[in-house]
């Protein structure tokens, strides 16, 4: 049970001792070197009583029976909306959140049922939810706090606000933790209105970067054309390497891209998150990406990292059950360590747990002891599409068992098209609908891999694929 996880401390003024002040001198014969260093101590002093003084701890309490001099600093003095305490945070700050339901209208100069509202976070300010009503032990799981998008209160998306969470050009200094964002609904007509109902990054444009930290969140029924639970913007020379840990994304909805994120490295960006120990269930896209959604193009580097991850119960109606990863000129490196890819499916197109697409790009993907099981796709690669159509784009997949997944066409397991892929260590077993490992106009190099057991058959190519295989 996650308890105890932060240490409340108060803020400890520094007040300067009588024999710290600065020396003023009026004794000739005094040495110069004293006098220095007593400045010089006296300067340092000062920076550090400077920066006590700005650091600040502020208190959220839903249940706050606070009603005179509600400043926030301490459980007794809560303040009981959290639009109140950001609106005091700045760079540094700590807010202390405890059990309630909070919405994004409520709060000093704020409109109640406007759903151009959300929930703002200062640079460098640290939100920690999961304590109880009146302080206490931390423990996120027992004491749940809710960021609702439901500003309506009528329990239906329509009406809710685009965002729960925004971030603009943050650094990895900022940090939400142990708080169920929930209730958001993006739509509108260009982005990023209708991106990231629940939480919406944005990194674009010229020598911008934004990589705020989120841990120990639940992510749960947000909807939006792309990215239902989070939209990642690293666009047009932007860049970002967000920071998800220990999260659980559940029954979120992407009309279009990624049921649950889209990282967005479109037009020369850079996008690196690093996503790691989190579960992915029921997440729904209308178009392609059923819980993760990548995107990058001219000339954008895409290098996300998936350590230790669930994907269960994912669903996209054209590619990529679970993920697909689209680049077009754009360089491709993404990373799977350690992660589960279970009963995800694709309707109508590629790769029933994971598709990669790389059109005229380039870059390698690395998928390491990974588990595929019961994948399904309606055409080609029921566990993995790898696809480098007119670039220089291949794999390396270690370590990796694909079982009882099945394909329509060519690759129940894997399908190769136009790439270089190597297969090392891996176990195919029982998976069904066509051959489990088939080459398109692929180099692929098998070595001491188990293909057995296939009710479709093992390994096939066409005529243009050129196979090695060795123990």
């Amino acid at each position: 049970m996650p308890v105890n996880e932060v240490v409340e401390s108060d803020v400890k003024l520094l007040l300067l001792p009588d024999n710290l002040r600065m020396a003023h001198s009026l004794d000739n014969h005094e040495p110069i070197k004293k006098n220095c260093m007593n400045r010089l101590l006296c300067f340092f002093t000062c920076i550090i009583f400077s920066t006590a003084v700005f650091s600040q701890n502020l208190y959220v309490d839903s249940a706050s029976t606070c009603t005179l001099s509600c400043t926030g600093s301490s459980w007794n003095t809560a303040m009981d909306k959290l639009q109140d305490a950001l609106g005091f945070a700045s760079a540094g700050d700590t807010i202390f959140v405890a059990k309630g339901t909070y919405y994004a209208d409520e709060g000093v100069g704020y409109i109640n049922n406007n759903r151009l509202h959300y929930f703002e976070i200062p640079d460098s300010v640290v939100l920690y939810g999961g304590y109880p009503n009146g302080g206490g032990t931390r423990d996120w799981i027992q004491y749940p706090t809710i960021l609702s998008g439901d500003i309506n209160q009528d329990g239906y998306l329509y009406g809710n606000t685009a965002h729960v969470i925004y971030t603009e050009y943050v650094s990895d200094k900022l940090i939400v933790d142990g708080f169920t964002i929930t209730m958001g609904y993006a739509y509108g007509s260009s982005n990023p209105d209708r991106m990231g109902a629940g939480w919406c990054n944005i990194g674009s444009g010229n020598g911008n970067v934004s990589s705020p930290q989120v841990r120990n969140c639940i992510f749960f029924n947000n909807r939006a054309d792309g990215g239902g639970a989070i939209y990642d913007d690293a666009t047009s020379y932007g860049a970002s390497s967000m920071t998800i840990e220990n999260c659980k994304f559940i029954d979120n909805h992407g009309d279009d891209w990624g049921g649950a994120i889209y990282f967005n490295a479109h037009y020369h960006g850079q996008s690196s998150p690093y996503i790691k120990n989190c579960y992915f269930v029921n997440s729904y896209s209308g178009g392609a990406g059923g819980a993760v959604y990548v995107g990058n193009g001219s000339s954008s580097v895409a290098a996300p990292i998936f350590d230790s991850c669930v994907f269960d119960s994912s669903y996209s109606y054209n590619n990529g059950g679970a993920i697909y990863f689209s680049s077009i000129t754009g360089t491709s490196n993404p990373t799977f360590r350690n992660c589960t890819f279970n009963q995800n499916e694709t309707d109508l197109n590629r790769g029933g747990a994971i598709n990669l697409n790389s059109y005229l790009g380039q870059g390698r993907a690395t998928i390491e002891n990974c588990r595929f099981t019961g994948n399904t796709a309606s055409t080609y690669g029921g566990g993995i599409s790898f696809n480098g159509y007119q670039g220089n784009f291949g794999a390396d997949v270690i370590n990796c068992v694909f079982d009882q997944n099945y394909a329509s066409f060519q690759g129940s397991a894997c399908f190769n098209s136009s790439c270089q892929v190597s297969y090392v260590n891996c176990t195919f077993s029982g998976n069904d609908g066509d051959i489990a490992l088939y080459a398109n106009s692929s180099n692929l190099n098998i070595t001491n891999c188990i293909v057995w057991s296939n009710l479709a058959g093992e390994i096939g190519s066409d005529t243009n694929s050129t196979i090695f295989i060795s123990n």
